[in-house]
């Protein structure tokens, strides 16, 4: 069995490509036996529950518009070639990822965090959806066959906000500071968006050989 956890945050674009990748990667090997675990983290820890202007944070965080025009033209050109449709422009609010990190949780407990991953990174970046919005949340919840009125009524609680608080130190701690990163059998980290090739490789090493020893492919530097 292959064990995969991916460290990622929602509101990533560089963590959507890289799950795509991954899945392509899978695809070409899907009579490997895989585990996946999605474990959180969080790039806008200072964005409020209610979000902030995604246009002002932007330029906030990359200086200038044309450094953000730069970085959206850089994450749609690798986005084609992981057949993501990129909407920037549909995109209004950054959400603080809380709450969508407790959905996932939630999905990992009926086996769907995989899915659920996909359907939220689809809602925020091909659809504009604001996935901090609990009803939102709750909607997309029932796209992969969770109870969205069991969700909401969740939601309005604190249920699982301290465990997931506890998962973004935890990355913190165990030294992740960009995502994606994606750890096999517990031991080895990359992080950065990888090719679909090196995936591949990774996985018939692992399948192939005891892993005593083994070395994954040097990071991409892209986060």
């Amino acid at each position: 069995m292959i064990d995969i956890t991916i460290i990622a945050d929602l509101i990533c674009p560089w963590c959507y490509v890289g799950k795509r990748n991954l899945d392509m990667a899978l695809a070409e090997r899907s009579e490997y036996p895989v585990t996946i675990q999605w474990l959180p983290y969080q790039l806008a820890p200072d964005v409020p529950a209610a979000g902030a202007d995604r246009a002002e944070y932007m330029r906030k965080h990359l200086k200038s518009d044309q450094q953000v025009t730069a970085h959206e033209d850089a994450v749609r050109e690798h986005g084609i070639a992981a057949g993501i449709n990129f909407r920037f422009d549909r995109i209004d609010r950054v959400p603080n990822t809380l709450d969508a990190h407790r959905l996932l949780r939630w999905a990992s407990e009926h086996d769907l965090s995989h899915d659920m991953a996909q359907r939220l990174f689809e809602a925020y970046f091909e659809e504009g959806l604001d996935i901090g919005d609990r009803a939102v949340l709750a909607r997309l919840a029932e796209d992969v066959g969770l109870s969205g009125e069991d969700v909401a009524s969740l939601l309005a609680t604190d249920t699982d906000v301290e465990p997931i608080r506890a998962g973004f130190q935890r990355s913190r701690d165990i030294g992740v500071r960009g995502v994606p990163t994606l750890i096999f059998q517990s031991q080895w980290a990359i992080a950065g968006v990888q090719p679909i090739e090196s995936l591949v490789a990774v996985l018939d090493q692992l399948q192939a050989e005891s892993v005593t020893g083994y070395e994954p492919p040097a990071a991409n530097d892209t986060e």
